[in-house]
Order: C-alpha cells, then sequence, then structure tokens
C-alpha cells in the first residue's frame, strides 16, 4: 500500500468579458485557502496579469526566433538565451 500524498486545492468560479465582448466562466485553482486574505477578484486579476506576461514573453521569444531551443542542459539554454538578447541588442 502506498502513501498518497494530498494538496488542498481552493477553486474559485466567476464570469468575465473576453476581448470580443463574449461572456465566460472561469474556474482557478489554488493553493491559497483563506478568503478573506486572498479576495476572489485580487486573485482573478493576477491571473490576467500573469497571462498577460506569458503572452508577452512569447512575442519576445518569437521575434528573438526562440521558439524552440536545441539545446541538452540548463547551462546551454542559459548560454543560448543571452546570445540571442545579445545579438537582439546589438540590432
Amino acid at each position: 500500500m502506498s502513501d498518497l500524498a494530498t494538496l488542498e486545492m481552493r477553486l474559485i468560479s466567476f464570469w468575465y468579458e473576453d476581448r470580443d465582448g463574449a461572456t465566460k466562466r472561469m474556474v482557478l485553482a489554488t493553493t491559497l485557502l483563506d478568503n478573506k486574505t486572498y479576495d476572489w477578484i485580487e486573485l482573478g486579476e493576477l491571473y490576467a496579469t500573469r497571462w498577460d506576461i506569458e503572452l508577452r514573453l512569447r512575442d519576445v521569444k518569437t521575434t528573438l526566433g526562440m521558439e524552440e531551443l536545441n539545446v541538452k542542459t540548463p547551462a546551454m539554454a542559459e548560454k543560448s538565451l543571452a546570445m540571442a538578447l545579445l545579438g537582439f541588442n546589438l540590432v
């Protein structure tokens, strides 16, 4: 018999308006359980901010031609990123 670890989660469901004006439902899962300390509106805004950052990072990677790195170690990934940023700043 194995010991299964459990993780307590809080589900937050709310409606939002997408960029086309359509109303959609979103469900966020979080380990921030205290709803008095972590208001659902604040968590929804935090998620939206994080999503915006992810999209901007994707745009930067596309611009630099770095959608996929063909390296095998984290050290080489760091070197590839440094070289791409150096080249981007030189242009």
